[in-house]
């Protein structure tokens, strides 16, 4: 069986006409991990958003019978992160469509964080 490389994300956990859930198992074995922080290995806030741009592009590719090859990140709004991802920790995106029209698609994330 193949594998899909899913970037960032390590799994979709469900997906549905709206919605789509992702998780990502921070591992002390990033590569990034070892030059950010590394007495303090946390991942990189960037990184978070780069994961939520890849389950928005994931739940995109699905509706569009996969003829959607990739996406771009135009503008992000309202950020704010509570707090870190260190390893042994599960990042999980809940990314919700909510308008799709002329090549453009906004999306609204919640994210949390869990113990592996």
């Amino acid at each position: 069986m193949k594998t899909l490389d899913l970037g960032f994300v390590d799994r979709i956990l469900a997906v549905n006409e709206t919605t789509i859930w992702t998780q990502k198992n921070l591992s002390i074995n990033e590569d990034y991990l070892q030059d950010h922080f590394p007495s303090f290995p946390v991942m990189p806030g960037v990184l978070m958003v780069q994961a939520a741009v890849e389950s928005a592009g994931w739940w995109l590719k699905r509706q569009h019978d996969f003829k959607v090859s990739g996406i771009c990140l135009k503008e992000v709004q309202n950020v704010r992160l509570a707090s870190f991802l260190s390893p042994g920790q599960v990042l999980v995106l809940e990314v919700q469509v909510l308008s799709v029209a002329s090549g453009e698609a906004d999306f609204q994330v919640k994210a949390r964080r869990e113990e592996s």
